[in-house]
């Protein structure tokens, strides 16, 4: 639905750079695409980065200093999240499982049988909650009110 009013939206306010814009508009549905169909946990990790990747440019393209520093905000924070606490937890998950397959018995099934077990998962789970800031969730989403000098369907789409 973003996409089409994207299109509109772009064009009507004659918008500056609409190649740039589009290309990254569709590089980001193609990551959320990519990271959706995933079958383990590292794809998942690369096109959840390759989204980030792609909406910044999105964050910054109305090219002013409030765009420029939102959309730095925005990359600190979820770079800095998912390198820190993601990619860690989805190593830890393999060195637990020995897989990063999703399967629907779950990754860590066989790690809940010990104290020492629930304590690691507890700690996996808040890696990965904590991991997954791009998701806006509290106490994680004040990158998100810098991000909204974006256009109206990033804003949308975010």
């Amino acid at each position: 639905l973003t996409s089409f009013y994207s299109i509109g939206y772009m064009r009507s306010l004659k918008e500056h750079n609409q190649t740039r814009y589009f290309i990254c508009f569709a590089g980001s549905l193609s990551a959320t695409i990519g990271a959706a169909f995933a079958s383990n946990l590292f794809t998942m990790y690369i096109f959840y980065e390759a989204l980030t990747l792609f909406t910044y440019p999105l964050i910054a393209h109305e090219e002013t200093s409030d765009a420029f520093r939102g959309a730095r905000i925005y990359l600190i924070y979820l770079l800095g999240t998912s390198i820190a606490f993601l990619l860690p937890a989805i190593i830890g998950t393999y060195l637990q499982a020995g897989s990063l397959d999703f399967v629907s018995s779950g990754l860590l099934s066989q790690t809940m049988n010990s104290e020492a077990g629930t304590l690691f998962l507890t700690i996996m789970f808040f890696m990965y909650i904590i991991g997954v800031a791009k998701a806006a969730i509290m106490p994680l989403h004040s990158w998100l009110p810098n991000a909204m000098v974006a256009p109206t369907p990033v804003s949308a789409l975010l």
